[in-house]
């Protein structure tokens, strides 16, 4: 028991560190110096105690910062702040694979499509290279090195957690970030409206970062609201429906600052994936609840909604808030599409190639990530991107199929909703491109694929 208290005490005093580090790393630029005696102690750390590494990635993730790291030919290089985390993490990883020779990277049901995913990426960087300058070509191999960051999170999460008990505890560990998150958001909106009337609405972003983007912000808190309605309808307990009814309300006002049009979107068909997929009465509630939206939404919500509608110019070209401008900026992707149809033209060439043919529209990359992909990996990256899609849906609903525990249960329906209304979210931005939505989509994915495995293990021992 005293062992148990001590490991907590340390790993509050580590989970502290971790996010002072991170406020200062970025508010005040810590020395080279320091920050690689901080590593080195955060490695230590973390071949101590392998789950303290896990829980300070679950936590650094949806916080995280991007900073500058260098710039060259007028290209800026950057990082995240918990970059470092997952570098720590899989060499203290590696590390015990080489100590303990039996121990094995588990094969898990996305091995193929990622696999795959991971070829096209390095195809697609060939292309990027005959396409772009060196410059533009260095960046975009960068950007490509964050991507596969994302399958280097679900395999890190899948081969470090061990048991179903874990699972739980980082689940419920980020929905605990998630609602300082949703806190912080409310607070940005209220602060905003009372002390910063340049702040449009009070539109709210993700963390403690004024300049974030409001529609990732959306779709992270998308993810909660889609986990808390399943564990509201799934769960028995007077209590505990009260609670998970509580967080989502919490959840809703921040989410509906955001003004995300692509959020809202993204909402609706989460709803109905979760009635198509298990609750048949949330086709009623959303049938209702669009009924009622005129009077439910406050008036900004509902006009920037509108907003959608509207015809508006700036500087003599369509802005980029006007509905008809997307189906335009689609049919010039197909254009540039077609110049090389199968493998595209490079990944991270979209912001290198559209502006040319985007300049009337006053837009610079498609808004839209399915034409993005067309443009960078051609017919075949998208098509290896549906796959990868669709095993990691099914894989995260066969873990709901196969559990008796109804918190994993309601989790997991819950993300099978919630991925499918992010496919909503893509048709109008890049969503699964972002890197502090998809560390948090990955991590989460990974626990549900590892508690599969586990499901499936303790299957066969039974058997035996």
């Amino acid at each position: 028991m005293e062992n148990k208290k001590v490991d907590l005490l340390i790993l509050i005093i580590a989970i502290l560190a971790a996010i002072i580090w991170q406020v200062l790393y970025v508010r005040i630029l810590l020395p080279w110096l320091l920050v690689l005696l901080l590593s080195i102690l955060l490695f230590l750390l973390f071949m101590l105690r392998v789950k303290w590494g896990l829980c300070l990635l679950a936590i650094s993730t949806p916080l995280a910062y991007e900073v500058q790291l260098a710039s060259f030919g007028g290209q800026k290089i950057t990082g995240n702040t918990d970059d470092l985390f997952i570098l720590l993490l899989l060499i203290s990883w590696l590390a015990k694979l080489i100590n303990n020779k039996r121990t094995k990277i588990i094969t898990t049901p996305l091995r193929a499509p990622l696999l795959t995913a991971a070829g096209v990426g390095v195809v697609s960087l060939v292309m990027a290279y005959l396409n772009l300058t060196f410059n533009q070509f260095l960046v975009s191999a960068l950007h490509l090195l964050k991507v596969m960051e994302y399958g280097l999170i679900f395999i890190l999460v899948v081969n470090l957690v061990e048991t179903k008990a874990e699972i739980k505890m980082y689940l419920k560990l980020m929905i605990g970030v998630g609602i300082l998150l949703a806190f912080i958001g409310i607070h940005q909106h209220v602060f905003n409206i009372l002390y910063n009337p340049k702040a449009w609405k009070g539109m709210v972003t993700l963390g403690l970062d004024p300049a974030g983007n409001h529609n990732i912000a959306g779709a992270y808190f998308l993810i909660f609201l889609g986990l808390l309605a399943s564990l509201f309808i799934s769960t028995k307990g007077a209590w505990l429906k009260t609670w998970y009814g509580f967080l989502f309300i919490l959840f809703i006002y921040p989410f509906m600052y955001t003004l995300s049009r692509s959020s809202y979107f993204a909402f609706v068909v989460t709803i109905l994936a979760l009635a198509a997929i298990r609750y048949r009465g949330l086709f009623a509630v959303a049938i209702l609840g669009l009924l009622l939206v005129p009077v439910i939404l406050p008036k900004a919500i509902w006009e920037r909604a509108l907003t959608s509608f509207s015809t508006l110019y700036s500087g003599g070209a369509l802005a980029s808030n006007s509905a008809g401008v997307r189906p335009q900026l689609w049919l010039a992707s197909l254009n540039i599409w077609l110049g090389k149809p199968l493998l595209g033209y490079g990944f991270y060439t979209t912001q290198y190639i559209s502006p040319l043919f985007f300049g009337a529209f006053n837009m610079g990359v498609p808004e839209s990530m399915y034409f993005s992909l067309l443009i960078e990996t051609g017919l075949v990256g998208l098509g290896v991107f549906a796959w990868l899609l669709i095993t990691v849906i099914r894989t995260v609903w066969q873990a709901a199929r196969n559990s008796a525990d109804t918190f994993i249960q309601g989790c997991s329906v819950g993300l099978a909703g919630v991925l499918c209304g992010l496919c909503g979210h893509a048709i109008f931005g890049e969503t699964f491109y972002q890197w502090r939505l998809m560390g948090v989509l990955w991590f989460m994915i990974g626990l549900f694929t590892k508690y599969l495995i586990l499901d499936r293990e303790s299957g066969e021992a039974g058997r035996k």
